[in-house]
């Protein structure tokens, strides 16, 4: 019974697929862009390179420098305003279109943590972030 067990848990995990879309599904203005700002965000937040793995794979840490990364990428590029909205058409203009679809639920998700963290634009960004993964772990999208 015990080797039944440990065939069933390595053939799942074989199976395991990302929890995030890869770069290689950025597309070509995207991935660009995504380096660039990955690389001001890691020097402005302090967030090391072992944290972003971490956070594509849906582990949230509580620390401030992962938190500031996922604002600072927001921000810097300009898909999320000073308000703390989409700025939809920017969006657009960024995202393949293999990858539009994925929009509607970091939308949603942000709109919802404004509700619910109110007057720390980290926090409620921070907040998005982890909805957005949790509705859809595959749809996920950090880099």
């Amino acid at each position: 019974m015990i080797w039944f067990m440990i065939f069933l848990i390595v053939c799942s995990v074989s199976f395991v697929r990302p929890a995030h879309i890869p770069e290689n599904d950025l597309g070509d203005i995207l991935r660009p862009a995504s380096k660039i700002w990955h690389k001001q965000c890691t020097l402005i937040t302090g967030a090391t390179e072992e944290q972003i793995e971490e956070l594509k794979q849906g582990k949230f840490a509580d620390d401030e420098n992962i938190q500031k990364y996922v604002s600072c990428l927001g921000l810097i590029s300009g898909v999320i305003k000073t308000d703390i909205t989409f700025d939809e058409k920017l969006v657009k203009h960024y995202l393949p279109d293999n990858l539009e679809y994925k929009l509607a639920q970091h939308i949603e998700c942000l709109n919802a943590a404004k509700n619910i963290v109110l007057k720390d634009a980290t926090k409620q960004i921070w907040h998005a972030v982890q909805c957005a993964y949790k509705k859809d772990p595959e749809k996920f999208l950090m880099f």
